[in-house]
C-alpha cells in the first residue's frame, strides 16, 4: 500500500509526494521522495527503476531521502516505511535553500 507525504521547509518549499506502490505494481514500483540537484526540487521517483530520473527535468542527479547525507541526524521515530525505505520526523536537506530544515509529514491519501 502506498501513502502520500507532505513536504515543508522553512524557506517556503512545499510538495506532495506519493510513496510506495500498490498490489498491482509493487514488484516494479517503489515511489519515494528524492532530492533533485539539477532542478532543486523534492521529487517523486521510482526506486525500483534501474536508473531513476527526475520526473521534472529528467536528470539522473537524484538522491533518495534515505541517504544519510540528506538527514540532519538519525531519528528513531519512523513514520513512513515501505520495503526498506523510511522517513522520520527529523530534518532533511532542502534542495531549494540547502539547509537542513526540510520535514516530511503524513499526507491525506493512502492508495492500493
Amino acid at each position: 500500500m502506498g501513502a502520500q507525504v507532505k513536504v515543508k521547509c522553512q524557506c517556503g518549499l512545499r510538495a506532495e509526494i506519493l510513496t510506495g506502490g500498490n498490489m498491482a505494481n509493487h514488484l516494479t514500483v517503489d515511489f519515494f521522495p528524492c532530492y533533485c540537484g539539477h532542478c532543486r526540487e523534492v521529487v517523486q521517483a521510482n526506486l525500483k527503476d534501474t536508473s531513476p530520473k527526475c520526473p521534472t527535468c529528467k536528470s539522473d542527479e537524484i538522491i533518495p531521502y534515505t541517504n544519510p547525507k540528506l538527514r540532519a541526524k538519525t531519528w528513531k521515530n519512523t513514520f513512513i516505511k515501505y520495503f526498506k525505505d523510511d522517513l522520520t520526523k527529523g530534518y532533511y536537506k532542502c534542495p531549494k535553500c540547502q539547509r537542513m530544515t526540510l520535514q516530511f509529514f503524513h499526507g491525506s491519501i493512502f492508495w492500493d
